[in-house]
């Protein structure tokens, strides 16, 4: 009886080896394409607070439209220049309004994916698609559709600007400006320029004044004001949220969370200042892979970032596919769970879990990075450890 018992366990560990991966990447694939389409067709009732932050911003074109305040009784927290570039979508009904903005955030992240598989070349635009497509539709997209967030535009327009980088600094500059629509998410676009010709932080720089000469021209310098004063009183609003910022990571609120938002705002610029010097004294600036590294680590430092602003961790974990052994599994893995458990705990002060996605993905690549620059990865094995077995 124990033999008999002891070579069944031993076959259904097979079969579990053998199928376990397969099994968990269709139920991954249905949850993500079952999440989308009850999101665009689903009644409020079955599927109710969608659209939420996309809501919002319908809320602030309307108040646009009608001269009333941009930031009174509204959750509203762009510039005002968002507000009136959201105004014409408010001539529509809200549903057909926030569904044509997931359709945008749709075709945002569709090609953020064309612009990374151009980027990274040859190989990964000739390999197997299931690992990717995987990353891209993890929670972070599922939910920034859900919630009808600003990331998809914003991470879209980061993924164009590295691959246009090496050739068209300038164009890269200025669709780096984009990102500034989000202005928490601004220092992200750093990394990058500090790799760039000097004529792309020009061109970022001209660009990116577009929002505040912009928001000044058609809402005038009060709204303004109250537009800053709303982003600085903002940073301390992550409680009940799920944060992708390690100053989230503990449910501090108050002067505890300003001073640990405070330190890692100073540990990044203090980064960003030393790559500065050592471009100046005529050392390595930093390379393809190396900028995708700091970008998640400046994501993990920002004093303000939700779940959504995840994706900018996406060519980094592209990269990490690519490693040997079960650790591409691993990171997949965690990019599929920590979101969702995050979401589950952040009424209990758990929603800055997700933040240790961006320190998973650092560590793993650091660990295994072979010296940096790191050169292109190996992309066509990228799917190798779904179809282990």
């Amino acid at each position: 009886m124990l033999r008999v018992s002891v070579g069944r366990g031993a076959r259904l560990r097979g079969w579990a080896r053998r199928r376990g991966p397969r099994l968990l990447t269709a139920a991954a694939l249905t949850w993500a394409a079952g999440w989308i389409a009850t999101l665009f067709l689903a009644p409020d009732a079955v599927f109710g607070g969608r659209f939420i932050d996309a809501g919002t911003y319908y809320s602030a074109g309307l108040a646009f439209r009608q001269g009333s305040d941009l930031y009174g009784g509204v959750a509203f927290r762009q510039w005002p220049l968002v507000a009136a570039m959201w105004s014409p979508l408010t001539l529509l009904a809200e549903p057909a309004a926030f569904r044509l903005w997931a359709l945008l955030s749709v075709a945002s992240v569709a090609t953020a994916f064309v612009a990374l598989c151009f980027r990274l070349g040859r190989d990964m635009r000739t390999a197997p698609l299931l690992g990717p497509v995987l990353l891209f539709l993890g929670p972070p997209t599922l939910i920034m559709l859900y919630l009808g967030q600003m990331s998809g535009v914003c991470f879209a327009a980061y993924a164009i600007a590295v691959a246009l980088l090496p050739k068209h600094p300038k164009a890269a500059g200025c669709c780096l400006a984009i990102i500034v629509a989000k202005p928490n998410l601004a220092l992200i676009a750093l990394p990058a320029l500090l790799a760039a010709p000097p004529e792309a932080f020009v061109a970022f720089v001209l660009a990116a004044l577009v929002w505040p000469v912009g928001s000044l021209l058609v809402s005038g310098p009060a709204t303004l004001v109250a537009f800053l004063v709303r982003v600085y009183a903002v940073r301390d609003t992550t409680t009940g949220l799920v944060s992708s910022s390690l100053g989230s990571l503990l449910p501090l609120e108050g002067t505890p969370h300003t001073i640990v938002q405070a330190a890692l705002l100073a540990a990044i610029l203090g980064l960003f200042a030393w790559l500065w010097w050592r471009r100046r004294r005529g050392m390595a600036v930093l390379a393809d892979g190396a900028v995708d590294l700091v970008a998640v680590v400046t994501l993990a430092a920002l004093p303000y970032a939700l779940v959504s602003d995840l994706l900018f961790v996406l060519p980094l974990l592209l990269r990490g596919l690519a490693l040997p052994g079960r650790t591409a599994r691993v990171l997949l893995s965690a990019w599929w769970c920590v979101p969702w458990l995050a979401a589950l705990l952040a009424h209990a002060g758990g929603g800055g879990l997700a933040a240790l996605l961006p320190l998973l993905a650092v560590g793993v690549v650091w660990r295994f990075r072979a010296g940096l620059p790191f050169p292109r990865p190996p992309l066509n094995s990228a799917t190798e450890p779904l179809a282990a077995g």
